[in-house]
């Protein structure tokens, strides 16, 4: 049984995450898991973990805690201050922080959502083989200060330099680019997919896990006729009857009726995670093939690193 815990001092917007549920959807229950899956296998990666462990999920707030061993820790994702001890520490990069020392992430400046990973297997309630909470079945366990989460130190990875993973760090910034193939009903739309595609999208405050709203100028999009409810894909971008734009994340109901006229590249999705409030985006439109090769470079980044390591007891 795992002995060693990280002890939460301040824990904002915090969550026990993972990458999600798979092969559910006939279940009717959703995905879930990290919005930025890019992010977190990284986070996993670097301090010696499998890519899909458990690890902490922080939506733009301040996350602090000790651990009661000596491990690695690394932080990704959103661009944001790290400290241990009040010292400056790097992020996408790992660390070592022994028995005691304060590690503290604040200061969002980039981005959304950060991970915060250590050397070992956090434990948490599991529903159907995952811990990635579900608000819509009540299941989750978010965090608070002076909770204590039970982790297996088994192994943790060398301190690995900053400067050796500066090019695996995505350039979060505004405007934000998303890479989408055509949806189901993108041929029905093409008087004015190429004005769609021009145009200036914001987030909206009224986004969440489930989500992205995206108002904007955009043009008179009508429905094609009615539409039936079906299955709907992780990255779908809804049409609707507002005339907004909704993109779905991992979060999303299983099926919908809304017509679907682009869906965002797995690659792009992990991106789409990191968007805040107010950020501008557009759409560009690829090819399928062109959304799979861009997904294997990602996972081949993480892959590399992955088998690069080097084993340690710290």
């Amino acid at each position: 049984m795992p002995t060693e815990m990280l002890e939460v001092l301040e824990a904002g917007h915090a969550a026990v995450q993972d990458l999600g549920r798979k092969r559910v959807s006939h279940l009717g229950v959703s995905a879930n898991g990290a919005a930025d899956e890019y992010s977190a296998r990284m986070a996993n990666v670097l301090v010696g973990n499998p890519q899909g462990a458990p690890l902490v999920e922080v939506l733009s707030s301040t996350f602090s805690f000790t651990t009661t061993t000596t491990t690695a820790v690394a932080v990704t994702g959103a661009t944001a201050d790290v400290t241990i001890d009040g010292r400056r520490a790097p992020g996408w990069a790992s660390f070592r922080v022994t028995p005691g020392c304060v590690v503290t992430v604040r200061e969002v400046r980039a981005g959304l959502r950060y991970y915060v990973a250590v050397g070992g297997t956090l434990q948490a309630a599991r529903f159907l083989d995952s811990v990635a909470p579900d608000r819509a079945l009540g299941f989750g366990t978010a965090l608070a200060a002076d909770d204590r989460v039970p982790f297996d130190a088994r192994r943790a990875r060398r301190e690995i330099d900053s400067l050796l993973t500066s090019r695996l760090r995505p350039n979060y910034g505004d405007p934000w680019t998303l890479d989408a193939c055509a949806g189901p009903e993108w041929d029905a739309f093409a008087h004015v997919r190429d004005d769609l595609l021009r145009a200036d999208l914001v987030v909206h405050p009224q986004s969440n896990h489930v989500g992205t709203r995206l108002t904007g100028t955009l043009p008179s999009m009508a429905v094609p006729g009615e539409l039936s409810s079906r299955g709907v894909a992780i990255g779908a971008v809804e049409i609707t009857p507002s005339q907004e734009l909704v993109l779905l994340h991992r979060g999303r109901s299983i099926t919908a009726g809304y017509p679907v006229v682009l869906v965002v590249t797995a690659a792009s999705l992990s991106m789409a995670g990191q968007l805040r409030p107010g950020d501008r985006v557009r759409f560009k439109h690829v090819t399928t093939d062109h959304a799979t090769a861009a997904y294997r470079r990602q996972r081949a980044l993480v892959d590399g690193l992955e088998r690069s390591g080097s084993w340690t007891s710290l």
